[in-house]
């Protein structure tokens, strides 16, 4: 944006970024496409993209695809303050370019303001999630406008033909060269001890992996116990039982044999082989003869009943 930034002197526009180049004439106007695309792309279409993305994925920050790809731009800071990211990069935007745009006199007078403005958004809604960095921030924005202010006094001096002496200026040049090495000091001991926290808190979660892993491995081992000695409780009492099979896998036990009641009857057919010949040449043995035979076949010392003799029509055709 220096590109635009002109001052007259003399009656010629010079380059405030280089007084050895003009302001208006056939070279600027080659480079004016460019500087406009430029202005386009960055200072205007880096912000302009960045909240049009936190626009559209708002409602999605807690998804790890969302986080993986745009997690930089709002996980230090509050759910209800992503947008902070855009409000610093205007921030930042307006005291290096903006603020050139406007009189000599009123450039820092400007700039005070607008940092007071930004201080006093920061205080009221403590966009960070550390506060350490709410503090880190706040002591950087008071740094600077310490500095413009010292520049103003400066300045509004110089105006009325006064001049600081040796001892007041070595004192204010002491003070801000103390601000910022003690600004430069605060971010490595944050980082540091920041640093330190992650740390701590992977071998914690490692820690906490690795607990659950041997929890989970003995109660595998105590339910494996448990199983062992249900197997062993069952097997012994299967011992005495002439029905098992050996075990849960070998299929149902069989079931104990009822003996025939003493009041069962045969009918009058199967009491008489003679009756039989009363069927017909396709009908075999009675089912209910066969049934009461095949269910006393596995009973040890159940009688059978004897077995009826074909009919002599079906001797040539059973075979």
């Amino acid at each position: 944006m220096s590109f635009f930034i002109c001052r007259k002197v003399a009656g010629v526009n010079y380059l405030v970024a280089d007084f050895n180049l003009l302001c208006y004439d056939h070279q600027w106007y080659r480079y004016l496409g460019v500087a406009i695309l430029m202005l386009f792309i960055y200072p205007i279409g880096v912000p302009a993209i960045t909240i049009y993305f936190l626009l559209r994925y708002r409602k999605r920050f807690n998804q790890p695809g969302v986080r993986v790809q745009l997690g930089f731009l709002y996980d230090a800071y509050t759910r209800t303050c992503w947008w902070f990211e855009v409000a610093d990069m205007l921030n930042k935007l307006f005291l290096t370019s903006i603020v050139a745009f406007f009189p000599v006199k009123a450039q820092m007078p400007v700039a005070m303001g607008w940092l007071c403005l930004y201080m006093a958004v920061i205080l009221t809604r403590v966009p960070y999630i550390r506060k350490g960095d709410d503090r880190l921030h706040l002591f950087a924005l008071v740094e600077i406008l310490l500095v413009i202010l010292t520049g103003y006094v400066l300045v509004a001096l110089q105006g009325q033909n006064t001049r600081l002496s040796n001892k007041d200026d070595d004192t204010i040049s002491g003070v801000l060269i103390i601000l910022t090495i003690g600004l430069f000091i605060l971010f490595i001991v944050m980082a540091v001890r920041n640093f330190k926290r992650l740390i701590d808190y992977r071998n914690e979660k490692a820690l906490a992996a690795k607990n659950a892993e041997l929890d989970a491995a003995e109660a595998l081992a105590k339910r494996n116990e448990n199983h062992s000695g249900q197997n062993s409780a069952q097997g012994s009492r299967a011992e005495g039982n002439p029905n098992h099979r050996g075990g849960d896998m070998d299929g149902p036990p069989t079931p104990s044999p009822v003996a025939p009641s003493p009041n069962f009857v045969l009918p009058a057919y199967q009491q008489s082989p003679a009756a039989y010949t009363q069927y017909s040449t396709d009908d075999f043995q009675p089912p209910a003869y066969n049934a009461y035979n095949g269910y006393n076949a596995g009973v040890q010392g159940s009688p059978a009943l004897p077995t009826l003799p074909a009919h002599p029509e079906q001797e040539d055709t059973v075979m």
